[in-house]
């Protein structure tokens, strides 16, 4: 029966070589694993500890870890993933599991029994198997080398260190396959054609020269090919390669949210819990990460994580209009301070520029597509955070900040102008009311600006004509607090919350309506954490609900034209709301999808406070959405979002060929004017 031989014609002294050289990988690679670990600021110990605590032993758990890390499905999203990096790691992991097979035949059942596992059929497929893996290995490394020397994406950042480990791995690869070829000429053996591409090679190579076919060439070539082979893993830990284990290990600590947790911001202090007396006082006193020392372990696991893909950087809203910021570029700088152990350094001295974290619209394009798992929203709001309450100078923010604080808005209008205009409108105040079903929050965009006001107009005549009992706050309703929380002012948040809170439970308020997706995710995900659970609907959700209910109908006579859709970042991407827009936007209307859709959405430039201020940008993000409406050819925008109505109805404006898109609605407006 066949079977693979053990070190054919290498002299008996070789399994010593391979013993030692062996040895000495394990240790440098060790080495450099506990490198990586130290410059976390954690000792080896309570890494391992907080590794084992954060291992979850169930289904979903265990389901996700395969899915992400092992079968690589984020990487797979983006058409290098498949192509490039999918035949590498997949190549990679079956020569593995192939070697493995290797040290176990012949380290340990040789040792105890006469077993043997390569053998046989069993044999014949393994070789069959592993030339193909290597095929794959070699043509994805080809094709690294490819799309960086040649095709060079704009958001591919390339450098010398780049080129190593492809060459390295088709050095390995090419020289595993001409020794196969070598031991196929010499061994004349009969299942030859099973080892494709080395019996290919060996039919080739030694009719062009038979004197290369010398059992010394194979010798030489065979050390070669291990040193160089125990070469690349002794790189993993100091080269890019340590993504293979701490994307994994990053992924254990930090999971990645679902999408309905998305929107779930961190609450660095907690008002209702701090006590003026007490020590934790000085929780307000340290708010946000302002230098490399203020970097938590896992923050720090999770940053060097970055494999400097760039796609976070393709997908920007900010860095495509030309804003200077990159999130990879943010999230490198940062990784390579803590490789070099510089713990003190102060990030906005030497390392970032403010500009570049207000660049961030917050709309969570760049945590969609990253396939190290990095949070980077979360990041740069801890960077904001340290900004505002550290000699913070910005007037312009400062001003939305009081006019929060002072007039319940961002805007600095009065209170009672909040609803004035609405007194020609069917609706009741919560003063006016003894019982109420619903809450109605307008949010201020749509109290105070002309434009959205059309939106709150369009939900009250559709909650009108559904007959639900539901009231208005009037002058009582203050802002959300969205503004002052993705802004960095996390005490001012809070307050206005506590406020809003007290306000609901004074009233006995249970549902709330909402058209804001920004209000929606403070009034939804974060009020819970001061005791305000409340049942928090969309408006878009509500009213596909009431039209499949037929609470409300539609004119039979309507004459659909095509439209396409804007998804919402706050909405889509950060709560996973897809599908209820569409289905009421092809009732009245035909959907023509932009390029850029659900959660590869782009953003309208207005999230994360940019609404309120301005950044120097080369183009307005909004008319780059604009421009991407305008290529479907549809009629109208539909969006679902007051922020949203806001930035394209402005950059509407300002574009010359966007006389072809007649309106811009929220899908409210759309509904209210088709009402039977």
């Amino acid at each position: 029966m066949v079977e693979r031989k053990f070190l054919p014609f290498m002299p008996d002294s070789t399994i010593i070589f391979v013993y030692i050289y062996a040895f000495i990988t394990v240790f440098i690679f060790l080495l450099g694993i506990k490198r990586n670990v130290t410059r976390y600021d954690i000792t080896i110990r309570e890494f391992v500890k907080n590794i084992c605590q954060n291992l979850k032993i169930n289904k979903k758990g265990i389901s996700d870890f395969i899915s992400y890390i092992i079968l690589q499905k984020k990487t797979q999203e983006q058409s290098f993933g498949k192509i490039g990096h999918s035949t590498i790691y997949f190549g990679c992991l079956i020569l593995l599991i192939g070697t493995t097979i290797v040290a176990i035949d012949e380290d340990i059942l040789s040792k105890i029994s006469d077993l043997k596992i390569l053998r046989g059929n069993f044999y014949i497929l393994f070789e069959f198997v592993l030339d193909t893996a290597g095929i794959f290995v070699f043509f994805g490394a080809i094709y690294a080398i490819y799309r960086r020397f040649i095709v060079k994406p704009k958001y591919l950042y390339t450098d010398i260190n780049d080129y190593i480990i492809p060459i390295l791995l088709i050095i390995i690869i090419s020289t595993g396959f001409v020794l196969e070829a070598y031991r196929l000429h010499l061994d004349n053996n009969p299942v030859a054609k099973y080892s494709y591409v080395g019996n290919f090679i060996s039919s080739k190579l030694f009719l062009i020269d038979e004197s290369l076919s010398g059992i010394n060439n194979y010798r030489l070539l065979w050390y070669f090919h291990f040193i160089m082979a125990l070469l690349l893993i002794c790189l993993i830990p100091f080269s890019k390669l340590k993504h293979i284990f701490l994307i994994p290990l990053n992924f254990i600590v930090s999971p990645p949210k679902k999408r309905h947790r998305n929107a779930k911001l961190d609450v660095p202090f907690n008002i209702l819990e701090i006590d003026e007396n007490d020590e934790e006082c000085e929780a307000l006193e340290n708010i946000g990460v302002g230098s490399i020392a203020q970097i938590r372990w896992n923050d720090r696991l999770q940053i060097s994580s970055c494999i400097n893909c760039g796609r976070c950087e393709e997908v920007c809203p900010a860095n495509s209009s030309g804003r200077l910021l990159s999130p990879r570029n943010v999230i490198q700088k940062i990784a390579r301070k803590i490789e070099n152990a510089e713990n003190k350094i102060e990030l906005f001295e030497h390392i970032i520029k403010t500009e570049e974290i207000w660049g961030c619209t917050n709309c969570y394009a760049c945590i969609e597509v990253c396939p190290a798992f990095i949070r980077h929203v979360d990041k740069f709001l801890d960077f904001r955070r340290f900004i505002v309450n550290t000699n913070f100078e910005d007037e312009a923010k400062i001003n939305i900040f009081g006019n929060i604080d002072r007039n319940g808005n961002p805007y600095g209008l009065a209170s009672y102008q909040r609803t004035e205009w609405l007194s020609d409108h069917e609706v009741s105040t919560i003063d006016e009311e003894d019982e109420f079903d619903y809450l109605y929050f307008i949010g201020c965009s749509s109290s105070y600006d002309q434009r959205c006001q059309e939106i709150t107009k369009s939900v009250i005549n559709i909650l009108n004509h559904a007959n639900i009992n539901f009231v208005i706050l009037g002058e009582h309703e203050i802002c959300c607090g969205e503004p002052a929380k993705r802004m960095g002012e996390e005490g001012l948040f809070q307050m206005t919350a506590i406020q809003n809170i007290e306000k609901f439970e004074e009233y006995g308020v249970k549902n709330i309506i909402v058209h804001c997706p920004h209000c929606y995710n403070m009034l939804k995900h974060e009020y819970p954490e001061f005791n305000g659970n409340y049942n928090v609907i969309y408006h878009a959700d509500m009213i596909d609900n009431l039209l499949k209910s037929q609470s409300i109908k539609l004119k039979t006579n309507i004459q659909k034209t095509s439209l396409t859709y804007h998804d919402p970042c706050n909405i889509g991407r950060l709560n996973g709301i897809f599908n209820s827009p569409r289905e009421v936007i092809n009732r009245v209307g035909q959907l023509r999808e932009m390029d850029r859709n659900k959660e590869s959405s782009f953003c309208c430039g207005g999230g994360g406070g940019n609404a309120f201020f301005k950044i120097p940008e080369k183009r307005r993000i909004s008319q780059i959405r604009i421009q991407e409406a305008l290529n479907t050819g549809a009629s109208s925008i539909v969006a679902a979002c007051p922020f949203c109505m806001i930035m394209l109805e402005d950059a509407k404006g300002n574009i010359e060929n966007s006389r072809s898109i007649t309106n811009v609605y929220d899908i409210a407006e759309l509904v209210s004017m088709h009402l039977n």
